[in-house]
C-alpha cells in the first residue's frame, strides 16, 4: 500500500488510492495502530507529502511518527529522516544533519531510501565541499553502488573537475559509450535536467554536464538534435520515443 500511495503520488493520481488508503487506516485503527504496520504506512504518506509538496498533508503523519518513535527504534529514525526532508526541501539544512538521518536508514535496512535524501541535499547544497560529502554519502548507501572509496566513487570525483578516468566502468563498448555513459545518454533521452540526472544517480550536475559533454565527443554529435538521433541509435532506442525538450 506504501509503495503504492508513493507511486500515485508521482503521477499526480492520488485520488486513485484515496479509497484503499483510507480503508487501511481504519484497519490499522481497529488493530490498535500497531506499529510494525502502522510506521511505514506513515513513512510513505510523509514520501507522498512531499512529493505532492503539500506540508499539511505531512504534518499528522509526521506527528504520528515522533508519537512512536517512544516506543520504536524504526519510527524514531523515520522521524529524523522526515524533519531532514523538510529541511531539505525548505533550502535550509545542515550537511551533518542530512547525512546522519541518510546513515541512520541505511542501518535500519533502508540505504536507497537514506542515499536518495543524501542525493538531493547534495543538489541543493551552497557549498562545494558540502555537495562532495553528501554524494559520498549517497554513494556510499546506494545499494547497486560500489564499496565506499571504491574506483567507482573515485572516478565521479574526479569527474567533477573534468578528469577522464581508466578503468572497465568507463570504457567504451560497441556502442561507443562506456557503462556511466549509457547510464546517463538514457536519462537524456527521458528529458531529464543535469541537476535531475545527478539526483538520479547521484553525481553532481557539473559532473552530469562533463558526462554529455564527453558523449557529443564521442559520438560526434554537431547539436542537440544530432545527439539524440546518435543516442537513440547507440542505446537502440525507438526513433518514436517522447522526449522533453525543454532540457538544457
Amino acid at each position: 500500500m506504501g509503495e503504492l500511495l508513493i507511486a500515485a503520488a508521482r503521477l499526480r493520481e492520488t485520488r486513485r488510492v484515496a479509497q484503499y488508503l483510507e480503508d487501511a487506516w481504519k484497519l490499522l485503527g481497529r488493530l490498535g495502530g500497531p506499529a510494525l504496520w502502522a510506521v511505514p504506512l506513515h513513512w510513505s504518506a510523509v514520501q507522498a507529502a512531499l512529493l505532492n509538496e503539500s506540508p499539511a498533508d505531512l504534518a499528522p503523519h509526521a506527528t504520528a511518527l515522533a508519537r512512536a518513535s517512544t516506543h520504536s527504534q524504526l519510527a524514531a529514525v523515520l522521524a529524523t529522516a522526515g524533519k531532514a526532508w523538510v529541511s531539505v526541501l525548505a533550502g535550509r539544512f545542515r550537511t551533518g544533519d542530512v547525512e546522519g538521518a541518510a546513515r541512520l536508514l541505511g542501518a535500519v535496512g533502508m540505504p536507497w531510501e537514506g542515499a536518495r535524501l543524501a542525493g538531493h541535499a547534495a543538489a541543493r547544497a551552497d557549498e562545494r565541499r558540502d555537495m562532495m560529502r553528501l554524494l559520498s554519502c549517497a554513494r556510499d548507501l546506494h545499494p547497486q553502488s560500489s564499496p565506499p572509496g571504491g574506483a567507482s566513487g573515485a572516478a565521479e570525483l574526479q569527474a567533477g573537475s573534468g578528469a577522464d578516468i581508466g578503468g572497465k566502468a568507463s570504457q567504451p563498448d560497441a556502442s561507443g559509450l562506456s557503462e556511466r555513459e549509457k547510464e546517463v545518454a538514457r536519462l537524456v533521452l527521458e528529458g531529464k535536467t543535469y541537476r535531475e540526472i545527478g539526483e538520479a544517480i547521484y553525481i553532481s550536475p557539473r559532473t552530469a554536464e562533463h558526462h554529455i559533454a564527453r558523449i557529443r565527443r564521442r559520438l560526434g554529435a554537431e547539436n542537440r538534435s544530432d545527439l539524440l538521433a546518435r543516442l537513440r541509435l547507440a542505446l537502440g532506442v525507438d526513433h518514436s520515443q517522447q522526449l522533453n525538450p525543454q532540457q538544457e
